[in-house]
């Protein structure tokens, strides 16, 4: 993660930007400096805490079943946000890009194995 990993939620840009709980996609159609997929640490951080907590006191799950969960959380953060933008690929080929909550539940799916 580099620096731009360190911005909180309310400091997103404003404009066309698809803002989730732990990260966010700047569209390279907005922003052609700084387009991306940006982290939101903090709530990744305590999120992940979470995570950890509740698998390592749940008995029904092996441990590498409880390591692959934690090794693939970042993973799936950006999956999900990288879905964002092969939307604004797909719908730019077809003329303007234009975010589309609909978009969302693609996304969700695409991240979660």
């Amino acid at each position: 993660m580099d620096e731009r990993s360190d911005v909180r939620a309310e400091e997103a840009p404003k404009g066309p930007v698809v803002c989730d709980v732990l990260a966010y996609y700047v569209p390279y159609t907005h922003d052609r400096n700084d387009w991306g997929i940006y982290f939101v640490r903090e709530t990744i951080n305590r999120d992940f805490g979470r995570l950890s907590e509740y698998l390592s006191q749940t008995k029904n799950i092996t441990g590498i079943e409880k390591g692959l969960a934690l090794y693939l959380y970042v993973p799936l953060i950006f999956v999900h946000e990288f879905t964002h933008h092969v939307f604004e690929d797909m719908k730019l080929s077809k003329g303007k890009y234009k975010y589309d909550k609909s978009e969302e539940r693609v996304c969700e799916y695409t991240a979660l194995p």
